[in-house]
């Protein structure tokens, strides 16, 4: 999701942005199922210390309507 609020979230907890450590890539072929905004599909992958975890918002946890307001 590259859409500037999930980026300025996650530089405020990581610092992910200052130190160069973000990259945003629209063509994960995993993420084709998960929930999309006009930015970007809601799919986040992060990697620490030789670990990864994959974060998607719950089908049905956001309601379409507030997706079209953006």
């Amino acid at each position: 999701f590259p859409g500037p609020g999930g980026r300025d979230a996650f530089e405020l907890v990581t610092r992910c942005v200052s130190d160069g450590r973000i990259h945003v890539d629209k063509d994960m072929p995993e993420a084709k199922e998960v929930l999309e905004s006009p930015h970007g599909r809601y799919y986040f992958r992060f990697s620490y210390r030789g670990k990864t975890v994959v974060v998607t918002i719950r089908p049905g946890f956001v309601r379409q309507d507030f997706i079209d307001m953006a």
